[in-house]
């Protein structure tokens, strides 16, 4: 009974956390036979999963769109904060100026809380925005930040939800996890070319 007690409380920190592997492993040492079963686990998912294909752990990987989201089990969460999220009229009238000079990629995932609750707002804010859609990308990835195609690779992602902003081909700046004042108003901000640094940056 003890073991299974503290299995459980390994579960839970592997389920919150949005950021490191290395950091997850750290926190739960005294758990490693679980831990590493997991890792295992999730290995064997995402070698063998196809992009936007579900795994046995309901986690999406590799490039997805809004619709994929809005499906279940994805939909459960993605649905009601997308429908109740709203953003002032000043705030969205200043992200309009400037939304449509900029590529953006998100890298986020589907186990992952802050993803829950960020993605299905940066969506509809885009949306509300005029933003040409096309030009937005969102790669689900696993809990080691990784998709089965390495999409990953030369962003540097270390926690989710990233949204990253670039301009020719370069990145300008980046959202990183959750909000330093509010997503509208951090994205206005980077938009806008004003100072920002995200919840990371040193």
């Amino acid at each position: 009974m003890k073991y299974a007690l503290t299995a459980l409380v390994a579960a839970s920190l592997i389920i919150v956390s949005c950021g490191t592997q290395n950091k997850t492993v750290t926190e739960t040492k005294t758990t490693t036979t679980t831990t590493e079963t997991s890792q295992k686990v999730e290995t064997k998912i995402s070698s063998t999963t196809t992009p936007t294909e579900r795994t046995k752990k309901e986690m999406l990987l590799s490039q997805i769109t809004k619709e994929n989201l809005m499906d279940k089990p994805y939909g459960d969460w993605f649905t009601p904060t997308y429908r109740d999220y709203s953003v002032s009229a000043e705030t969205l009238a200043g992200i309009k100026k400037h939304i449509n000079d900029y590529k953006i990629t998100v890298f986020m995932g589907t186990w992952c809380s802050d993803s829950k609750r960020e993605t299905p707002k940066l969506i509809k804010l885009l949306e509300k925005a005029n933003y040409d859609m096309s030009k937005l990308k969102i790669i689900a990835v696993d809990r080691k930040k990784s998709t089965p195609k390495n999409l990953q690779e030369g962003f540097d992602i270390i926690k989710v939800p990233t949204i990253i902003f670039s301009k020719k081909g370069k990145e300008v700046n980046r959202f990183v996890e959750y909000a330093r004042e509010t997503l509208a108003e951090d994205i206005l901000k980077i938009v806008s070319n004003q100072p920002y640094k995200h919840s990371y940056a040193d």
